[in-house]
């Protein structure tokens, strides 16, 4: 049972669901089966209890017909039956949280019924929810059009002999949706072409790029923003850059929140990718720092509420490149309360000895990794990386060498730690126990580096070995 389609979409249901998708299946609108409704109380008693005897498929036919031999098929038919009811009450939860989806269908079916009163009525209801939607997304342009659709039909059903002007608003709508589809998801592949492999074809033909620049869309944000956003990723003028962030920080709801957050990370990804050409350029480095600070004051880029202990990193990391230390020292201190508190701690410390660090403070920086629980994986993996710094920085070479050997260890054990992950740490500790062995073959240790493949912190160790005397 448990291997079953059946019980893997149960178990997708939280409690409240189950208690739907019960009176769901005792309701004789979509089923006339009693021995469904039983099957499934069976299933649902024993999920409960959490029996895993009892969620046994011999042991459930046995509390159905207690004086029947098992039979597969019969169970096997049962658990179908009921898989196809559980599926078809899935769609209608989705189906009613679709937005306006339902008032549309009702319309139509108002429309094909003749009922003018209600379809009047429910045209007004949906005319005034449009019209207070913020965001006009191209979620706002499709239901625009859905409703020009719908009005345009029930306007060729009255047989009125006068023009049906609401064709041409059908077709502008269409447009308006189709425009800003067309730019979301090309900007989308444009930023993914940065980071993923992958070849894609989004076939937005210079003809409609110069044709939508020559109409005024000011008014309309799905154009007008994801055209400049286009021009940015495609011809990358630091311009360009301006205009996108000014206006996503002055019109912060011309969107939906997932669909700001989606925009916040296609900009940060271009000021990375732009820092990867150039490692030291302030312009970029200081745009990164101010976006992530307004994302998370303006919470788009919060998740329920709460930083990302991972997001935190990266801003204290753009901070200590831009050598702002007080600011990045606020913000570690300011903003550790709106992380969640099973990662609090270790972000808390492990943040504070990188600035630490960063600003020469060793012993500093070496008070506050001690202090790091290793609530995450990867702050383990940080944590232990900036430790063994320390050490060799501060001379401590006995400590250093039970750390590098213990953390060895830890890599090669531990399944939560990617292959792609796992090799330029393992690679890096090669080369700083090479580095103390061989302190008077510079010119080896630099080849050896050089030629080993992923490596982090290549930089530190390859200073490190002009240290050397």
């Amino acid at each position: 049972m448990r291997r079953g389609k059946l019980y893997a979409l149960l178990v997708r249901f939280d409690k409240k669901e189950l208690r739907l998708f019960h009176r769901f299946v005792r309701s004789p609108y979509y089923n006339q089966n009693e021995k469904f409704v039983v099957f499934l109380e069976i299933i649902l008693k024993a999920m409960e209890n959490k029996n895993q005897e009892a969620m046994m498929r011999e042991n459930i036919m046995l509390q159905m017909f207690p004086d029947k031999k098992f039979d597969i098929k019969l169970f096997k038919y049962l658990s179908n039956q009921l898989l196809k009811l559980g599926e078809h009450f899935l769609a209608i939860r989705f189906f009613e949280q679709e937005g306006h989806t339902p008032s549309f269908y009702s319309m139509d079916a108002f429309v094909e019924k003749g009922l003018s009163k209600h379809y009047n009525y429910a045209l007004g209801q949906i005319q005034g929810a449009l019209t207070k939607e913020v965001a006009r997304n191209e979620s706002y342009h499709y239901n625009m059009y859905r409703l020009k659709s719908i009005e345009a039909k029930h306007f060729d059903r009255q047989k009125i002999r006068k023009t049906n002007t609401l064709l041409q608003e059908k077709i502008d709508t269409l447009d308006l949706y189709y425009f800003s589809s067309k730019l979301r998801l090309t900007c989308q592949v444009l930023n993914n072409q940065g980071f993923l492999a992958g070849t894609y074809k989004p076939r937005l033909s210079e003809g409609l790029i110069q044709l939508l620049k020559e109409e005024d869309f000011s008014e309309i944000p799905s154009i007008d923003y994801y055209l400049k956003l286009y021009d940015l990723l495609t011809e990358g003028k630091e311009q360009y850059f301006e205009t996108m962030q000014k206006t996503l920080f002055k019109r912060p709801f011309m969107f939906p929140r997932e669909e700001m957050k989606e925009l916040y990370f296609i900009i940060i990804n271009y000021c990375i990718r732009q820092l990867r050409k150039n490692t030291n350029n302030q312009f970029y480095l200081s745009r990164l720092f101010e976006i992530y600070k307004e994302g998370i004051d303006s919470e788009v880029l919060l998740e329920n509420g709460f930083i990302s202990p991972w997001t935190y990193k990266n801003i204290v990391k753009v901070g200590l490149r831009l050598r702002d230390f007080e600011g990045t020292k606020s913000f570690i201190i300011d903003y550790q309360n709106q992380l969640e508190e099973k990662f609090r701690e270790d972000a808390f410390h492990y943040n504070m000895a990188e600035l630490f660090y960063f600003k020469g403070e060793l012993e500093n920086a070496l008070d506050h990794l001690i202090k790091v629980q290793y609530s995450d994986v990867y702050y383990v993996l940080g944590a232990k990386s900036l430790l063994i710094k320390v050490y060799y920085e501060t001379d401590e070479f006995d400590p250093l060498d039970s750390l590098l050997a213990s953390f060895g260890t830890y890599l090669r054990r531990n399944r939560m730690v990617t292959e792609t992950v796992r090799e330029p740490i393992s690679n890096f500790i090669k080369c700083l126990k090479k580095i103390i062995r061989g302190r008077n073959n510079q010119d080896e240790l630099v080849t050896y580096i050089n030629e080993i493949g992923a490596l982090a912190d290549k930089k530190w160790l390859l200073q490190k070995i002009s240290e050397l005397k």
